[in-house]
């Protein structure tokens, strides 16, 4: 675990405005982006023989930062979930909307070509994040180093959980 509780606790905002649009005037949002880690794993398999069961699930995380110097970043909203991949595509468009985020970040590293199809079959108006001619961002390194950096953040008091996130705390 690299964040502590007691952090996490100290820097919940608990009141809020629950109207998206205030909720980001509210804590002087600037910009907001919809991160997705899709499966890469096979359904599980369900009970009876011949089914499949939900999945493994696809992270899903409404994430905003503010004009701070040095900025705040401000996890919105938990939309992780089991299922297929026009569910969670669906799931991150509708987000996308209702945030008025500025893109969607898919992380692309395993199944990118198919992430990405899915997103645009889904929503084709979605802006995906780009970086030069590359469309959406690899994981270079392991989970704990990519978590590490929003740890420290947190350590430094710059890291807010918006509402209550039980599973993803």
């Amino acid at each position: 675990a690299l964040w502590r509780r007691e952090n996490l606790d100290a820097d919940q905002i608990l009141e809020y405005p629950e109207d998206p649009t205030e909720r980001l005037r509210h804590l002087g949002i600037t910009r907001v982006a919809i991160g997705i880690d899709p499966s890469t794993w096979d359904p599980d398999l369900g009970d009876d023989p011949g089914t499949v069961a939900e999945g493994i699930e696809t992270g899903i995380v409404v994430v905003g930062i503010d004009a701070q110097d040095p900025p705040h970043l401000y996890v919105l909203d938990d939309l992780s979930m089991r299922g297929q991949a026009e569910a969670w595509a669906g799931a991150a468009a509708e987000a996308f909307y209702r945030w008025s985020a500025a893109f969607v970040v898919p992380e692309t590293n395993a199944g990118g070509g198919l992430v990405l199809t899915t997103l645009r079959l889904v929503a084709p108006n979605v802006v995906i994040y780009r970086e030069g001619n590359r469309v959406g961002v690899r994981a270079a390194v392991g989970k704990r180093a990519r978590g590490e950096p929003i740890a420290l953040l947190s350590d430094q008091h710059r890291w807010h959980h918006v509402g209550s996130f039980p599973l993803l705390e």
